[in-house]
C-alpha cells in the first residue's frame, strides 16, 4: 500500500528499512516520504513504530547471542 503518494512509497519498503535496522529518520531521508505536502506522516509514524517493535520482539536476548 502507498504510503507516501508523492514520493511513491510503500508500507513495505517502510516496515523492510526498519527492521533490517535503518531510523526511520534514515528511511525518511533516503525515501523523501514525508517531506512534500506531510499527510503521511502519522502513517510513517505508526509504521515504523509497528515495525521497530517487530525488530525488538525478534531480537530478543537468546537470538541475539545465536546471530
Amino acid at each position: 500500500m502507498k504510503i507516501c503518494v508523492c514520493r511513491d512509497v510503500s508500507d513495505g519498503l517502510l516496515r523492510d528499512a526498519v527492521r533490517c535496522g535503518r531510523t526511520v529518520e534514515d528511511v525518511i531521508a533516503a525515501t523523501g516520504a514525508g517531506s512534500d505536502c506531510g499527510a503521511c506522516e502519522g502513517a510513517l509514524a505508526r509504521i515504523a513504530q509497528a515495525a521497530f517493535t517487530e525488530r525488538v520482539v525478534l531480537r530478543s536476548p537468546a537470538t541475539a547471542k545465536a546471530a
